[in-house]
């Protein structure tokens, strides 16, 4: 029963959110109509103004689905006349971050290491690094709320100006990951509440740089010697459904690698309940997205992802895989571009992690950055910012980059952490 309350509190943050978003860039400031209320809930209205990820097929999208939709309507209602209080054009800061506070339950936020700096600190590190490089590439990969992705993109407006050239910067040069998918829609929001106006000097859609995803347990490469004639490949597990996609779509051309997996789940949804070839999926890409029917491992690999997508569909249980893996992969497509890296990583001691995840944890922290050599004892008490704090840095910063993190006070007195201190990082 608790987590069922949990997981209502946070679709309604998330409604919430997706209201915010509709009033501050709508021009309609009447009563809603029901037809609105659901494409607002859904995403289209956002993916008609140009906003394409900001809602996809989520975890909270269920409240505007069939059985859902009378109760989702009444609650939208009252939350636009609440809203109606308020004005939303001149936001200077992340309002939304003490209500994510209150409604990710303490037990939530013990479990996922989240602590939340306070707004002087935030504002001082940002400030002190745009002052660097106001055209400098940031990565907080521990995102949360998005109070950084926010204050980074109001900072750099201010220096740069509101033009197409500034939007366009922006988004190709702040990027958020989280693990929590109410985070992520958060963080989102705030993404667009910080843009503001300049989102009128787009020319075309735009797309939010803000992933779920694991930000330093990428998904693992390997070699498929028989699916894949020797093609390096990444793998991933996705409800007990291994699916391999190959290195030639992963890493360089974001927006093709969605069409991709796009291409994949429109596939499986119009062919739900049919016998299926990969020679129809062939002329399906060849008609629908002839960028990504070329390459014969390509076709196959989503003719693949196709088959496992279709199942779902068929079982009913198509919710949430597609975004999933087009989120999944985005931090290998991240890899050595930023400039800085900044952030508040989630502050978790390694005993407390979950047990398969500790077995990753500990051969990173023992095996992989030797922070622990002649002292193992003491990984129970590790706090996993350390790893956090060299594993992103290595995985994202360019040659010469900046890391700004805020960790706890521990990390510079406790024994666990001398190899940190002392750069103990043999590799």
């Amino acid at each position: 029963m608790a987590d069922e309350e949990l997981f209502c509190r946070h679709t309604y943050l998330a409604t919430l959110a997706k209201l915010m978003v509709w009033k501050r860039f709508s021009d309609k400031n009447g009563s809603l109509t029901d037809t609105v209320i659901i494409s607002i809930l859904e995403g289209r209205f956002f993916r008609d103004i140009g906003i394409e990820n900001f809602l996809e097929e989520d975890f909270f999208s269920w409240l505007a689905r069939n059985g859902a939709k009378e109760v989702a309507i009444k609650i939208t209602t009252l939350l636009k006349s609440l809203l109606n209080n308020y004005w939303l054009k001149d936001i200077s800061e992340d309002v939304l971050k003490s209500l994510y506070q209150e409604l990710v339950d303490p037990q939530t936020s013990h479990d996922l290491g989240e602590f939340y700096t306070p707004d002087w600190l935030d504002d001082r590190m940002v400030k002190k690094l745009i002052a660097q490089n106001p055209e400098g590439s940031f990565i907080d990969p521990s995102g949360g709320s998005g109070t950084f992705l926010y204050l980074v993109i109001r900072e750099k407006r201010k220096r740069l100006g509101n033009s197409p050239k500034t939007l366009k910067h922006i988004c190709n040069s702040v990027v958020g990951i989280d693990i929590h998918p109410l985070a992520v829609i958060i963080a989102k929001t705030n993404y667009l509440l910080a843009l503001g106006d300049l989102l009128t000097k787009r020319n075309g859609k735009i797309n939010l740089p803000v992933y779920l995803a694991n930000s330093i347990r990428l998904p693992e490469r390997d070699v498929e010697t028989t699916f894949w004639r020797k093609t390096p490949s990444y793998k991933i597990d996705i409800e007990k459904k291994v699916i391999h996609l190959p290195g030639k779509l992963i890493g360089e051309d974001i927006g093709r690698y969605d069409s991709g997996i796009e291409s994949a789940r429109d596939f499986a949804r119009d062919n739900a309940g049919k016998s299926v070839t990969e020679a129809q999926f062939q002329s399906f890409l060849s008609a629908q997205y002839l960028n990504l029917s070329k390459d014969p491992d390509i076709v196959k690999a989503l003719f693949y992802v196709a088959e496992i997508l279709k199942e779902f569909i068929e079982a009913k249980r198509d919710t949430i895989q597609a975004f999933v893996l087009k989120n999944t992969y985005k931090p290998i497509f991240l890899k050595d571009k930023f400039d800085f890296v900044i952030g508040n990583p989630h502050w978790l001691a390694f005993r407390y992690a979950e047990p398969e995840y500790q077995r990753f944890l500990k051969n990173k922290i023992t095996e992989y950055y030797h922070l622990l050599s002649g002292r193992g004892h003491l990984i129970t008490h590790m706090e996993l910012g350390t790893l956090f704090f060299l594993a992103t840095a290595e995985l994202y910063l360019k040659e010469g980059g900046i890391i700004a993190f805020v960790l706890p006070r521990n990390i510079f007195s406790a024994d666990q952490h001398d190899g940190l201190r002392q750069g103990v990082l043999v590799r």
